[in-house]
Parts: C-alpha cells; structure tokens; sequence
C-alpha cells in the first residue's frame, strides 16, 4: 500500500464530511473515539470531589484513563495533521496545514491534550497551583470534540455559520439595551438606594436579570418611576430574548431542508445511475441476439 493511499484512507476516516454510512472502520474509530471522551470526561469530574482523592485504587484508574485518552487523542489529532492534505481546501502540505490548525475543531482538539502535557512538565517546576488548576479544568474542551460525531451538534454549528449576521445583530440589540437601561435605572435610582445602585457597571447586573426575565430579587427599584421602567424592559425583554431562539430555529429548518433535497438529489443521481446500467445490459443483450 501506498503512502497516498493510506493518507486517503485515514482521511475517509477521521475528516471526510460526507463518509459512507456502511463504512465500519469509521464507526469503530468513531466509536473509540467517543468512549474515550466520555471516559475522560467522566475522570475530570470525578477528581473534582475530595473523597476520591483518598481512594488510591481510583485514581490510579482515573491515571491510567488520562493517560490513554491523551495518547489516543494525540494519535488522532496528528493523523488528521497529516491527512488534511487530500482535502482540497488545504491540500497545499505547508500553508494548507497551518490553515488546518487555526480551525475551530482543531483547537478544539488542541486544548483537548495540551493541558496534560503542560502541566506534566510544570510538575518539574515550581509553578502556582491555582494555574495548573485552571489548566485542568480546560480539559473539558474533551466534551465539544463530540460535536465531530454527532449530526445533531454539527447542524447547530452550520446554523450558527449561516445565521452568524442576523445572531450578531440580535446580541449588538440586546448589548445596547443593558448597557441603556442601566445607565437609565442608576440616575432614577441611586439617590434612592445609593447601595444597590452604586454605578452603571453595578447597574448592568440588575440589567441582564431583568432583560433575561430572570429577576434574582437581590437588587430591584423602590421609585415609582423605577418600577414603571423596569416593568417596560421586562416586556420589551420577552420579545428581545425570543429572537435568537427564533433566528436558530429558522436557520435549523433551511438545514435540514438542505439536506433533504441533498439526500432527494443523490438518490436522484443513484437512481439514474441504476437506469443507465440496465440499458447498457440491454443494448447488450440485444446486440448479442443480433
């Protein structure tokens, strides 16, 4: 076997966007994939909790799951590194690379192991532990690597991509009106409560709870034109926050519509295909009857 086909088979394997539904090495390697996170996940959580920590027989299991998720996940970030060449998009094998690297479910994959190897090293060094806490915690990035295997997620993210305009317009709204209704609510109510109101940074906070309809209850206005602006917002906010939601579920209908006709158009192409065999068995057939 040649080196370019076996880079064409991992490909088909690890980065193919439309691979074949009955290909069963890609979902065994899926499926290994999938275990791992979950495993990984499962021991992130797990040390969280001090009792584990007294339990010697644990966390050398939750030691040896690291370890084998970080050395498989290594193993799979480094052939998709040296597979991405057959996709044409970066098929340049320096350029199309770095370009590989700068995608999101690259860094993704990225910040999956590099906090082992980082804090391994810092292990030889004296280096803050409130660091190499943080460190750990970014190990959870493991979890979006399951957007990769889950049709469901990916729809999301093309979504997101297709709608992106719309969502930022919507965010720049919601962004302006807290930013409005704070400043609006610490000049009516400062004097009145100068320790709950204290700025319009303060102020932002009273801002997104009303905006989100969540109302915490810690800070809220005691004038009656306070209340007579809060209970506007809070209307307004109804609707505000409904957009985004709305905006997604659009764009997740002209997804799946997109793929229906997709599946419509290749099963089109299939059926066409078949036709095309069966006359060319026909024009045969009759040609040997001649």
């Amino acid at each position: 076997m040649t080196c370019a086909c076996l880079k064409q088979i991992i490909y088909e394997i690890f980065e193919n966007e439309n691979p074949d539904p009955n290909d069963k090495a890609k979902k065994f390697f899926d499926w290994i994939i999938i275990i791992f996170i979950l495993l990984s996940i499962f021991s992130i959580i797990l040390e969280t909790i001090p009792w584990v920590h007294s339990q010697k027989a644990i966390m050398q299991i939750m030691a040896v799951v690291e370890i084998a998720s970080v050395a498989v996940f290594t193993t799979e970030y480094l052939l998709r590194f040296w597979c991405i060449t057959v996709d044409p998009r970066y098929s340049h094998p320096l350029w199309g690379r770095l370009r590989f690297l700068f995608t999101f479910m690259s860094i993704v994959d990225l910040m999956a192991i590099t906090p082992f190897y980082i804090t391994s090293f810092m292990h030889f060094k004296a280096v803050d532990l409130r660091f190499v806490r943080i460190l750990r915690l970014v190990r959870l990035f493991r979890v979006l690597k399951l957007a990769r295997y889950s049709s469901a997620m990916q729809n999301i993210f093309r979504v997101i991509q297709l709608k992106k305009a719309d969502i930022l317009v919507t965010l720049s709204i919601v962004i302006l009106l807290i930013l409005l209704s704070s400043s609006l609510m610490f000049f009516v109510e400062h004097e009145a409560q100068p320790d709950k109101f204290i700025s319009i940074p303060d102020s932002m906070w009273w801002a997104v709870c009303t905006l989100t309809t969540v109302g915490y209850g810690d800070i809220f206005p005691i004038t009656w034109l306070g209340k007579v602006i809060t209970a506007f917002i809070t209307l307004l906010s109804i609707g505000l926050i409904a957009l985004p939601a709305g905006i997604i579920v659009s764009g997740y209908q002209e997804i799946s519509a997109q793929k229906v006709n997709k599946e419509k158009l290749d099963e089109n192409k299939l059926l066409e295909k078949r036709i095309e065999n069966i006359e060319s068995m026909l024009s045969e057939i009759r040609g040997k009857i001649n």
